[in-house]
């Protein structure tokens, strides 16, 4: 009889002692998971730190884009308001020439 407590308590040991492993083991795991819960929380908000500079940058090559349009289209609304000048002094100087000829027969 003392035999049969001795072995049930040397299996209830041994039980004990493959918990307590079990145990450990589980809490090793969840310290590994823990870190790579951390691990993701930091690439996360780097991931986001970049894109909020992406998106920053985006909209500074937006403005910037606006502004050389604006420009392009000053440009082109300069050049087309030189050449209807230059067309008109073509015209006036057309017109200065045909008056300075007919001055010129009335004189001779």
């Amino acid at each position: 009889m003392i035999r049969g407590i001795q072995q049930q308590t040397e299996e209830a040991v041994n039980s004990a002692e493959a918990g307590v492993q079990e145990i450990d083991k589980g809490r090793t795991l969840a310290d590994r998971a823990g870190s790579a819960l951390n691990e993701i929380v930091t690439v996360s908000q780097q991931v986001e730190e970049i894109i909020q500079q992406i998106a920053a940058a985006s909209a500074q090559q937006t403005e910037a884009a606006e502004q050389m349009s604006q420009s392009v289209q000053l440009i082109a609304s300069t050049t087309k308001q030189a050449a209807e000048d230059a067309t008109q002094s073509a015209a006036a100087a057309e017109e200065l020439n045909r008056q300075s000829n007919s001055l010129e027969r009335i004189v001779n």
